[in-house]
């Protein structure tokens, strides 16, 4: 009997785009960038910062979860390229109509070539991750438990928690979780998790609880190290050094997090947005991440929250984040619906069905 979607993964999804919104509000608008050192509003930004920065490898641990008894597709990866070049193309268009000035040879080239560019660092790093999901998923089915066990065990301590240790050195060139290489590692992670259905037997509290003391533990960490230690200990810098995506604390949290999402009950009104909106989700990054957009938009936008006092600037932070969110949404189902109308579906399986037959 072929087993049920996860919803409470697909939820997680979503929520794991809005917490990538509220950083980069908080990071490319600025504000994070500007608030007075070690005051309140520094610390209180700080805070939401470490608590969305599981988001990203929640995204890839993820893609293991539901990726891992699949087999590769061409025609899922080249609908997935149609997509990353209509937002690349549109957008620049849009922003050269807008703005002259950034209207160079070396943008026009990146708009083509968005993936071989790096115009989103994430679908880069996604693209090379999915041409290693053969041979990472026949990994999985075929080793044995403790082996593949002994396998993220190591993978954990070599490459998160040396790495981090160590900082500034990066010895697997993981770029700070910006890679494919820790995507593929997260892409494991996830695998494992779906495949023997890890934490059953914990509740939903504990998982919750752990979750919230990993993110406590690296903002306290950070206080302690710029407040006690004047931010000159070691390698340990200005106490951010657990404030990246390969940090063992903000793995551990984002493993707590799908393994607590997966183990949600969902009721049918739920399940019935988590529908219309999860599919939607990678459009809103490529929407309101696109370097033009970015610049042209996000950059600086947040900063005039400082204006207010704490409590007010943090619901400002969550309220634009969710007004972008929202209509980057919008755009991406608008997206959705005009492919949908022109069946690029289609077009991609008989492109995909060509080149098959030829090759």
């Amino acid at each position: 009997m072929k087993k049920s979607r996860n919803y409470g993964i697909d939820l997680l999804r979503i929520f794991s785009m809005f917490l990538i919104v509220i950083l980069h509000t908080l990071g490319h608008g600025g504000i994070l960038g500007s608030v007075e050192i070690h005051s309140g509003k520094y610390w209180g930004l700080w805070l939401t910062e470490i608590s969305a920065y599981c988001a990203v490898d929640c995204f890839a641990l993820i893609s293991g979860y539901v990726m891992w008894k699949s087999s590769f597709k061409l025609e899922k990866i080249s609908e997935l390229w149609m997509q990353v070049l209509f937002y690349s193309v549109v957008l620049t268009g849009f922003v050269f109509y807008i703005n002259p000035a950034v209207r160079s040879t070396d943008n026009v080239l990146t708009a083509i070539f968005p993936i071989t560019r790096g115009q989103w660092w994430y679908l880069s790093s996604y693209f090379g991750m999915y041409l290693l999901g053969p041979v990472m998923n026949s990994a999985i089915c075929n080793l044995s438990r403790s082996s593949l066990k002994k396998v993220l065990l190591g993978a954990f301590v070599m490459m998160s928690v040396l790495p981090t240790v160590l900082t500034p050195y990066d010895p697997y060139t993981l770029g700070a979780g910006l890679s494919t290489i820790w995507l593929c590692i997260l892409y494991l992670f996830g695998a494992y998790i779906g495949k023997y259905q890890i934490g059953l037997k914990l509740s939903c509290v504990k998982l919750g609880a752990f979750s919230i003391s990993m993110i406590l533990f690296t903002f306290g960490f950070k206080m302690i190290v710029e407040m006690k230690l004047g931010g000159n200990f070691a390698n340990i810098g200005d106490g951010n050094m657990l404030v990246n995506y390969t940090s063992p604390t903000i793995l551990l949290t984002a493993i707590s997090l799908v393994i607590l999402s997966s183990k949600l009950k969902l009721g049918d009104h739920a399940v019935r947005f988590i529908k219309l909106v999860s599919p939607l989700t990678l459009g809103v990054y490529m929407i309101h991440d696109h370097p033009l957009m970015r610049n042209e938009f996000m950059a600086g936008s947040s900063v005039r929250f400082l204006e207010s006092n704490a409590f007010v600037m943090e619901f400002k932070v969550l309220v634009f984040a969710g007004a972008v969110f929202v209509l980057c949404l919008v755009i991406e189902f608008g997206r959705s619906k005009l492919f949908r109308i022109l069946r690029v579906r289609g077009l991609c399986r008989r492109a995909v069905n060509c080149i098959e037959r030829k090759f």
